[in-house]
């Protein structure tokens, strides 16, 4: 029942396992979306016939029983690799989940969506208890030919609280973290 997942990741004292997964570029017509949802045994998550809860694809028709997704990201957005912070990071950033987003060829303008979105997380269950939201940006197809940030693929925390974003296409990782966090 999987269409595209990207990234699987567990969390790193838990036993919550997550996947993004990517929607159908053209099924926007439809519903289709791209989204972040928990691993669990025995489940349905549509693919081909569902975009999701009471969301069939074009000839489809009963998704009832398909599971809710944790988070619904706009497709085109690419989710690909995420991580939870570890507890190190201040305040509303402590136990966060951080998603690298590719952007997309296919949109208008390009590579819309792309950068690094965090949401807060239950602290018990560690699952999003809201959307994503923009953390990182400045990653853009205008910074080709240069070594500059281009396109995240990845998101990783460090047990010393670094976080570590990891671009493909610059072929690089850069470092982000509290200002308070000694440097290495």
């Amino acid at each position: 029942g999987l269409r595209n997942p990207m990234y699987m990741r567990c969390h790193h004292r838990d036993e919550l396992c997550m996947a993004a997964e990517m929607g159908d570029d053209g099924g926007g017509s439809y519903g289709a979306r791209e989204k972040l949802f928990r691993i669990r045994s025995g489940t349905d998550y549509g693919y081909p016939c569902c975009a999701g809860p009471n969301l069939p694809a074009p000839g489809a028709s009963d998704c009832a029983g398909i599971t809710q997704e944790e988070v619904v990201i706009p497709i085109g957005n690419s989710p690909f690799g995420f991580d939870w912070e570890r507890g190190v990071w201040p305040g509303a950033m402590s136990g966060v989940l951080c998603i690298a987003q590719h952007g997309s060829f296919y949109s208008s303008p390009p590579w819309l969506g792309e950068g690094v979105y965090c949401t807060p997380t239950d602290p018990t269950t560690h699952v999003p208890t809201a959307n994503f939201s923009l953390f990182l940006e400045g990653f853009s197809p205008a910074n080709m030919g240069t070594a500059r940030m281009l396109r995240p693929a990845d998101v990783a925390f460090g047990p010393d609280g670094r976080m570590f974003v990891a671009d493909d296409i610059a072929n690089a990782v850069y470092w982000v973290a509290p200002q308070s966090l000694a440097r290495p």
